[in-house]
Parts: C-alpha cells; sequence; structure tokens
C-alpha cells in the first residue's frame, strides 16, 4: 500500500463526528486498523511525519488531493474486492493525479479489482487492462488498454496525438 493510503487508513475514522458513526465503527475504532505486519511493510518516515501534522485536522479543511486519499483509505478499511472510481483525477493537481494514480496502480498490485471513470485517458490507460471508450454516451471503442492505446482515433481525440 501507498504510504499516503496508509496515513488516510489510519486516521480515516477519526475524522468522521462521533454522532455519525454506528456501534460496528465505534468498536473498530478500539483495534488498530493495520496489523503489525502491514504496517512495517508500508512504513514510511514522511508519511508518518505528514499523519502526525494532520491528525487532528477536519477532513473537509485538507486539500483535494489529501481528501482523495482519504476517501480511497477509509474505503479500504473494508478490505474491498472491487472499487469504483469515479474520475479520481477531477479537480487535482497533475502531480496529485499522479499521486493518486500510483496509489490506485498499488490497490490493483494487491489483488483488489479497479473499475474508473475517467477523462484522463492517457492516466487511464496506462492503469487498465481493459478500457471502454464513450462518446456521447455510447460505447464506441472497446478492448485491451495497450490496443486502444495504439488506435489512431483514440491517438487523436484523447491522446493528442
Amino acid at each position: 500500500m501507498h504510504p499516503d493510503v496508509v496515513q488516510a487508513v489510519e486516521d480515516a475514522m477519526h475524522r468522521v463526528p462521533r454522532e455519525q458513526r454506528d456501534d460496528d465503527e465505534q468498536e473498530r475504532l478500539a483495534e488498530p486498523v493495520l496489523r503489525e505486519d502491514e504496517r512495517a511493510r508500508v512504513a514510511h518516515p514522511v508519511g508518518a511525519q505528514r499523519e502526525a501534522e494532520r491528525r487532528r485536522q477536519a477532513a473537509g479543511t485538507l486539500s483535494g488531493g489529501e481528501q482523495q486519499m482519504l476517501a480511497i483509505g477509509r474505503c479500504l478499511m473494508a478490505r474491498p474486492r472491487l472499487i469504483l472510481f469515479d474520475e479520481p483525477s477531477l479537480g487535482l493537481a497533475p502531480t496529485v493525479t499522479e499521486t493518486v494514480f500510483q496509489i490506485i496502480a498499488g490497490i490493483q498490485r494487491e489483488g483488489t479489482t479497479v473499475l474508473m471513470v475517467e477523462q484522463n485517458a492517457y492516466m487511464a490507460l496506462q492503469l487498465a487492462s481493459r478500457a471502454y471508450v464513450m462518446e456521447t454516451g455510447r460505447i464506441t471503442l472497446e478492448g485491451p488498454a495497450r490496443d486502444l492505446m495504439q488506435d489512431d482515433h483514440v491517438k487523436k481525440a484523447y491522446l493528442g496525438g
């Protein structure tokens, strides 16, 4: 797992106001989110420093990228088999977008299936094994992502070439 996701997972439940938590969430707060072996595998000194700085900060005051990483972290707490990402790069700076896509790639490597809707075709096709191109609400192309990256129409319309 990416260190920024670990930081988000560790702190995610503490950002939800107590009155919005159900009884199961209250019990989970008493248990560590990550097992000791998981914590050791993803330990990162910069992440720990950033986590310490953000621990008491309200979720709504985080930057867009930090909020996105927090949302991903909260999702990962349930250890899902499938995660749907709807425009994960929307409104993010290019460097933050890169970080978010690195996190998503890490999620895939860990074995979680990712279904993504994304307008940044280049980044999405880099990550995908299979892709669908939609134009005006209809699927116009589909196939392995590597094949779509070589398609002339996709190159011209979506990849700037």
